[in-house]
């Protein structure tokens, strides 16, 4: 679905009713979401890994986790160099090889195996969230039972109503000389 406030941005809808954007501000992916998961035997079985050389790798891997942080990383390759931290000659021999593995959305470049990874990792916070707040709802619930005026303090599983247990004091004992 376009987006109206970014030329040619797209969007989709990720499980849980989530709203991925490639062109995504940076405030919105690099608070919530510091990390992400990284094979490392796919990566290193991987086709793409094999065929690059370490330096195309490094480049890669530092365009990954800029795509990750941002959203989706600029179109202008001065900026894009700048984010890796490249050289000017380093960028030369790599980003060929390496922009084969980013598409163009509007006037952004995205991996979309990073997309990928980042709709799963948010439906999987939605859903941890989710959990979360169900188990702070059922506690409350439990200690507000508890605590309702004029109720009975609760009954153990031989019907006996507990009592509070007093906390014990510390020995103190003289000390032998």
């Amino acid at each position: 679905m376009p987006r109206n406030d970014v030329p040619g941005g797209e969007c989709r809808r990720a499980p849980l009713v989530i709203q991925i954007c490639a062109t995504a501000p940076v405030s919105l992916m690099s608070d919530v979401y510091s990390w992400y998961p990284w094979f490392t035997g796919d990566w290193q079985s991987s086709g793409t890994a094999r065929a690059m050389s370490l330096e195309e790798r490094g480049l890669y891997r530092e365009l990954l986790d800029q795509q990750w942080n941002l959203g989706s990383l600029p179109i202008d390759e001065a900026q894009l160099r700048r984010l890796a931290g490249a050289s000017e000659k380093e960028w030369k021999r790599s980003w060929p090889a390496v922009r084969e593995k980013f598409v163009r959305r509007g006037e952004r470049w995205v991996n979309e195996r990073m997309e990928q990874i980042r709709v799963e990792q948010m439906a999987r916070a939605a859903r941890r969230s989710a959990h979360a707040s169900h188990a702070a709802h059922a506690r409350f619930q439990k200690d507000a039972r508890r605590q309702a005026p004029g109720s009975a303090p609760p009954r153990t599983a031989d019907g006996e109503h507990e009592t509070p247990a007093t906390p014990a004091l510390p020995i103190v004992r003289p000390d032998k000389r």
